[in-house]
């Protein structure tokens, strides 16, 4: 898309930024917490509910980013919308509700069960089995996406091309740590236990928020924050032309 300076951005992903800083900040002191007061002799906040742990299902860092990401998906749909050639945005606006309706519905989590890998190798776990599994089910969503997305691409103008390319290299690096941290999960023979497992917990839990907050920034630069700052998502039509033609009910003669 266009490059454009569009008012009240960096104010706005500051504010993105400071939020995802809060919630993950929470993260840690839930940990920290629990690892000072184990026994919870002491009525400290951040300890005792799951809300506060990033890693786990239905916390608050993963409310906030699949709103951030849900916000994300609705813009580019509307983008693809507003003119021809967009093709390959609105394929990613679709590719971003997939990921948020895999996080609330446990979709990859689910398959992973169904699979059962663990029965096939004794040497996983039931829980690496259920996340080696969850992997596959990634790999073959990945491929349909995948193919749509190429597809897509090739027929979209080369704005849209840009775009669909930095929203690429934006989920890119949680990909990798997403598919690492299962490798690991799955094979690292008790890499994931210890301090060695919170920073790698960590590292997974940030690089996802942060994703999150890219996409969202990337689509609000591209649509002009229209909902933020009160313009519609189409742009006016041009005023028409004057007309040199006689007015009517006017006369051509004096």
């Amino acid at each position: 898309m266009p490059a454009r300076r569009v008012p009240g951005l960096g104010v706005l992903s500051l504010g993105l930024l400071a939020g995802d800083a809060l919630v993950l900040t929470a993260h840690r002191l839930h940990h920290g917490v629990r690892r000072i007061d184990p026994d919870e002799r002491w009525p400290l906040p951040f300890r005792s509910h799951a809300v506060w742990n990033g890693g786990a299902d239905g916390s608050l860092v993963e409310l906030w980013g699949l709103l951030q990401l849900g916000v994300a998906a609705v813009l580019l749909l509307l983008l693809a919308r507003r003119a021809p050639g967009r093709r390959v945005l609105a394929v990613w606006g679709a590719a971003l509700l997939v990921m948020v309706a895999d996080d609330l519905l446990r979709l990859h989590e689910r398959a992973g069960a169904i699979l059962g890998l663990e029965r096939w190798d004794s040497a996983l776990s039931a829980a690496g089995g259920q996340e080696l599994g969850g992997l596959v089910f990634w790999a073959v969503v990945g491929t349909v996406l995948g193919a749509a997305l190429v597809r897509a691409y090739t027929t979209s103008v080369a704005p849209a091309r840009r775009a669909a390319l930095l929203l690429l290299a934006a989920t890119a690096p949680f990909g990798a740590v997403a598919v690492g941290y299962v490798l690991l999960s799955a094979f690292g023979d008790g890499a994931l236990d210890g301090l060695a497992g919170l920073v790698l917990v960590d590292v997974r839990v940030t690089v996802k928020l942060l994703t999150t907050t890219a996409c969202l920034v990337l689509a609000l630069r591209w649509t002009g924050v229209p909902l933020l700052l009160g313009r519609p998502l189409t742009p006016p039509a041009a005023p028409p032309r004057p007309d040199a033609g006689p007015r009517p009910g006017g006369s051509t003669t004096r």
